[in-house]
């Protein structure tokens, strides 16, 4: 089983957005369907899905969005998932993408750990 992580966001995405960061991280984006993408380094990768917004209802609780919207300030509108590859490099891959859109837009990270983080706080922590 992969790891995974997940970027929130209270901007709503779109999938020209969630595009456009991935094709600036280096990476490829399907072109049809679900908006997925994938960023490859080496023999290291990291998938993306820009996740559907009725994800925040069926898939994660109230308590879930709350604790969300008191990390970012406001209420969530969007989701990356990442996945991750087992290779150790993929972990440094999926936060240094997370800190190129935490320029771009307002969001935070739920690391592999399951912590929410900002963006200097992922930082800190991974000193990246």
């Amino acid at each position: 089983m992969s790891l995974s992580a997940m970027i929130i966001s209270s901007r709503k995405l779109t999938v020209e957005d969630f595009r456009a960061a991935v094709l600036a991280a280096g990476g490829f984006v399907n072109t049809g369907g679900k908006p997925r993408g994938t960023i490859g380094e080496g023999d290291s990768d990291i998938w993306l899905s820009l996740l559907p917004e009725y994800w925040f209802y069926e898939m994660y609780d109230s308590e879930d969005r709350l604790e969300w919207q008191n990390v970012l300030g406001d209420p969530p509108q969007s989701l990356i998932e990442i996945n991750l590859d087992h290779t150790q490099h993929s972990r440094l891959m999926y936060r240094v993408f997370f800190l190129s859109v935490a320029k771009l837009w307002p969001c935070i990270l739920s690391d592999v750990d399951d912590a929410l983080l900002s963006g200097d706080q992922v930082a800190q922590k991974y000193g990246c």
